[in-house]
């Protein structure tokens, strides 16, 4: 039986850390599609929430080279590998500041970024729901006007299992007390708590923290909006989400 530990613990293990660290970094093509939402000549400040080891970061830059970085995790431990990474590909510290921080108290200066990224589907980790709104409100508050948030998340929509798993949880969940979304998460022996995202639920926070023309597409939305098929049994189906702090 997994050890239940927190969020926090989960993402400082060592082994954890390895089985997301990249000697490669490279972008999903669904990430390149979000950073290709905002022109580059806009964009000076970015925020990358849940950087974890770096992965990202140099697929940011090459889409925004004209910008500085903050790069924030909870995990010190991960903080000093993504160091370690960006040391080894060359991005100069100038152009990359991490800093350690859970996304929903980050304390910085208001209207500061251009751009917010939340990718590696992190928002999965931060539960309860008061959490997930906390980091909302925050994020909307450190980007400038017309900035923009960019991020992935897990879906209740996706394989056979998964996908009755939470609509099972619907009929049952209200009755005890159980959040809808909500799923026991982690893997080499530990359990984390977790939070799966409907279509709905996501664009009904988004639009709850202030954020305007949220659009919320996923996967399986994205391949056919392209004239593509998507395999729900093999793909994880997740919710692509923009939103934008107004004038």
């Amino acid at each position: 039986m997994a050890v239940k530990i927190s969020n926090q613990e989960f993402w400082n293990l060592t082994d954890v850390i390895q089985s997301q660290d990249r000697a490669t970094p490279e972008l999903m093509y669904y990430e390149k599609y979000l950073l290709s939402q905002v022109p580059a000549t806009r964009v000076r400040h970015v925020l990358v929430l849940g950087c974890g080891t770096g992965r990202e970061i140099p697929g940011i830059l090459s889409y925004y080279p004209q910008a500085h970085i903050t790069a924030v995790d909870l995990s010190e431990n991960m903080i000093k590998v993504c160091l370690e990474n960006l040391k080894a590909w060359g991005i100069s510290p100038l152009q990359v500041n991490c800093v350690v921080s859970s996304a929903e108290e980050l304390q910085m200066p208001s209207q500061q970024f251009d751009v917010v990224v939340i990718f590696n589907n992190m928002i999965t980790y931060v539960t309860p729901a008061a959490s997930r709104a906390q980091l909302f409100r925050n994020t909307f508050q450190l980007l400038k006007p017309e900035g923009v948030l960019l991020g992935v998340a897990h879906h209740q929509r996706g394989g056979i299992r998964k996908t009755i798993y939470f609509l099972l949880q619907q009929l049952y969940g209200p009755i005890a007390g159980v959040e809808v979304g909500s799923r026991n998460g982690g893997f080499f022996g530990k359990s984390v708590p977790t939070f799966y995202y409907s279509n709905r639920g996501l664009r009904s926070d988004l639009e709850g923290a202030s954020f305007i023309d949220v659009q919320v597409l996923s996967l399986a939305d994205y391949a056919a909006r392209n004239g593509a098929s998507y395999n729900m049994l093999k793909g994880t189906n997740n919710l692509l989400f923009y939103g934008q702090r107004p004038r």
